[in-house]
Order: structure tokens, then sequence, then C-alpha cells
């Protein structure tokens, strides 16, 4: 178990496609999630999976949380480091980034994206992003099983870290979550 939580999964990229169809969007949008960085050293690792999913050519980017997993005085030159890496990498989408905080990260986990193309949601609450509404599920709100959000038109996604609000009544096209379970 050691080698692989501290050898393989630091390093260990995994890029999935799935395909939804919809009538409710007029052309194929993609969106590109990037989940649970948690990283203790952002590096070439990162930069490396960033430039990845710069190359999808992205519509809309979803960061699902839990960027940094550091000691509380190691985190400003972590977070620091993080933010170089997605300013260099070019991390950005016509139809926006929008982040939600993680279990991982700190209270002041939005100055993580600070200078940066980047919406970030401490709150629930929903944002026009062209042919879609995005809502940015908080923290607490993510965890929630029991979630309500009204429906939203045209196409809505919803995202939090955590998978439980999908067990609410969430009107909303396209769920998303960070956190395995």
């Amino acid at each position: 178990m050691a080698v692989d939580a501290f050898l393989i999964e630091p390093r260990w990229l995994e890029v999935t496609r799935v395909e939804v169809e919809t009538w409710k969007v007029s052309k194929p949008l993609r969106i590109v999630v990037i989940s649970d960085l948690q990283t203790d050293e952002p590096g070439e690792f990162e930069r490396s999976a960033l430039r990845r999913a710069m190359e999808e050519k992205p519509d809309l980017i979803l960061l699902p949380g839990d960027y940094l997993q550091v000691a509380r005085d190691e985190r400003r030159e972590a977070r620091e480091r993080l933010r170089a890496i997605f300013r260099e990498t070019g991390l950005s989408a016509p139809l926006g980034v929008h982040a939600v905080q993680g279990n991982v990260d700190p209270e002041d986990w939005t100055a993580i994206f600070d200078g940066l193309p980047v919406t970030c949601y401490p709150e629930t609450r929903s944002v026009a992003a062209g042919p879609v509404v995005v809502t940015g599920m908080s923290f607490e709100d993510g965890f929630h099983a029991r979630a309500f959000l009204k429906p939203a038109a045209p196409f809505h996604i919803a995202f939090g870290h955590a998978p439980d609000f999908a067990l609410g009544d969430v009107g909303a096209d396209l769920l998303v979550a960070g956190a395995r379970v």
C-alpha cells in the first residue's frame, strides 16, 4: 500500500472521455475536469497534467477542489508555485474556469487563484457561461445529501467536491464531483 500511496498515485494521470448528448446545446462542448491535485510540491507533474488538459482545447474547465495538501507554514510558497504553474500553462477556457473548495483546502483556498481568470465559489451560486449555466456548490452544500437546486436554462451544470449533493433535489443536466468515494 505504501508503494501505491507514495510512488504510483502521486504521479498517476487519469484521462477519461465521456460523451453526453443533449438537444439543449447546439454544438459540442469540451469540458475538462481537473480534480484532486492534492500536491505537496507543485512542479513538473502538475505542469505536465495541466498542459495535457489544455491540449484538449476545453470550452469550460471545472476544478472540484483539493489543490494543495501542505502544512500551514508551507502553504504560501506552495500556493505561489501552483499559481505560477496555472499561469504558465495558460489555464483558461472560453466559457471560463470554475473552482470549488475540496476537503483538504484551507479557508483561504481562493487565494490560489488570485490574479487568474478563475471564478471561485465559496458559496453556492450560479453563473451564466455562454450556452450553459454553471452552479458551483459550496463545500458544505457539496456534502449535503438533501441539496436543492432549481433548474436553470439552457443546459445546467452543477459541480462540487463531494458527490453527496447528487442525492438531493438537484435540477441540473450534468452533475460533476471531484472526490473519490
